[in-house]
């Protein structure tokens, strides 16, 4: 293995890995920047224990750390900013809960020299926030984080100024296990993220606890658990025989509307040994995504709790299910439309989806379902259901434990006047909804 330094004078400290071996793996792929980058996964794990994180520059060992997230208004993805470089630089990221690793367009970095970067896998300096759960605690640094190098065209469809992707995908380079290795603490992290512009989320990497207002809340007191899977087929673009899936799947058993069972094929909710079927949770995708039969049976279920009394009108691009407003009423939770449970591993647990996160409004006095047909199952890689974050996080927070294979959290729903000024917060379980105070079995 060699290590090249580039000569541009941009990224002093920035060193580009290059394997020798096997057959330079790096061009394997010549001319595809994307399955270059995607072959690095296969590399990693052999490669990862060699350049060790563990030496942070630091005497002080922080037992967690912390991103800023925010929203994107125009293609509503999550973003946060990482410092690195010497000296440090900001650098804007889309959050991607399930990528296997950070990429970074490295085109850019490099117009001294104009050398072609793309594919490579590379560490560098970052500079990031500790945390001692109740506040923010002083900057530390991690002088060998890995990342991939990128092509500029990579970027297209990402938020305006975004340069690459923070991946938190379950793999050594996942930025879970990078920052798990530097600092010697769990490999666990959890995210809490905002429906709105206007307001910040926050990756949290370690352990606990996570005070969140009002009074100090500590939100990793209040957690059940629903089990993780592992989709033993990637769900990636391109990948290797055998090579598992990175993202996140949980065990949807059914789907009910106002406490009625969803007619469907839940076959579709099992993966099989094709990597088919499965529920993943995304924070990329704008909308729910649903395979068609699930799709149509939710719509229709729906409709019928809804009432005559709604009148359904002409669908809008995406939606496929839209209703006049004006006949919906308002609750503290959004519109009074009928409420979804994702029945997960038990009818105890399950994961309310109420008119705030179920409705989008697309126009006056037009509310829409806020679920995509996703088409049929066997027509891509795409599983049955794709939960998005996005649309059913009210203030949501999640956190997951990789080594334990444990998903775990809860759903703050901030319920405001019509002046916009906050009235109270209510709290309750999401992904396994039960009574609050009390636990579910699975625990």
């Amino acid at each position: 293995m060699t290590t090249k330094t580039p000569s541009d004078g941009l990224n002093s400290h920035m060193h580009f890995i290059t394997p020798s071996y096997p057959h330079q793996l790096l061009n394997l792929f010549p001319g595809n920047s994307f399955l270059i980058l995607h072959s690095f996964l296969l590399f990693s794990s052999l490669l990862f224990p060699i350049i060790s994180l563990s030496t942070a520059q630091t005497s002080f060992r922080p037992k967690a750390l912390l991103l800023p997230v925010t929203k994107d208004s125009s293609t509503l993805q999550y973003l946060t900013q990482i410092n690195r470089r010497t000296p440090l630089v900001p650098i804007k990221l889309t959050l991607d809960l399930g990528s296997a690793f950070l990429w970074v367009d490295c085109e850019q970095d490099n117009s001294v020299t104009h050398s072609d970067k793309a594919g490579v896998l590379a560490q560098d300096v970052v500079a990031i926030q500790s945390n001692d759960g109740s506040k923010p605690g002083r900057v530390v640094s991690v002088p060998n984080l890995l990342f991939t190098c990128g092509s500029s065209f990579l970027l297209k469809g990402l938020a305006s100024g975004v340069k690459g992707m923070a991946g938190l995908g379950r793999t050594n380079m996942g930025l879970p296990s990078q920052f798990s290795a530097a600092f010697n603490f769990h490999r666990k992290f959890a995210i809490c993220l905002s429906s709105s512009t206007r307001s910040n989320g926050v990756v949290f990497f370690g352990d606990g606890p996570y005070m969140f207002p009002p009074g100090n809340f500590d939100e990793s007191k209040s957690l059940t658990y629903t089990p993780l899977f592992i989709n033993p087929v990637s769900t990636a673009g391109s990948f290797f025989p055998r090579e598992k899936s990175t993202e996140y799947f949980i065990g949807v058993k059914s789907i009910k509307i106002d406490n009625q069972d969803v007619p469907l094929n839940t076959l579709l909710l099992s993966i099989d040994s094709k990597g088919y079927g499965g529920t993943k949770i995304s924070t990329v995708k704008p909308y729910t995504v649903l395979e068609s039969s699930i799709y149509n049976s939710m719509v229709n279920a729906f409709v019928k709790s809804l009432g005559n009394h709604v009148k359904r009108v002409a669908a809008v691009p995406l939606f496929g299910a839209c209703f006049d407003s004006r006949k919906i009423g308002s609750t503290p939770v959004g519109p009074g439309v009928p409420t979804i449970n994702l029945v997960l591993q038990s009818e105890s647990v399950y994961w309310t989806i109420y008119g705030a996160n179920s409705m989008v409004e697309v126009g006056k006095d037009v509310l829409c379902l806020g679920f995509l047909d996703g088409g049929h199952i066997l027509s891509h890689r795409c599983p049955p259901l794709t939960l998005c974050c996005r649309t059913w996080w009210l203030g949501g927070y999640l956190e997951l434990t990789l080594t334990g294979g444990g998903c775990q959290g809860c759903d703050v729903f901030v319920i405001r006047d019509k002046g916009g000024r906050e009235v109270h917060k209510l709290s309750f379980h999401f992904h396994w909804k039960v009574p609050i105070g009390r636990k579910s079995s699975s625990d």
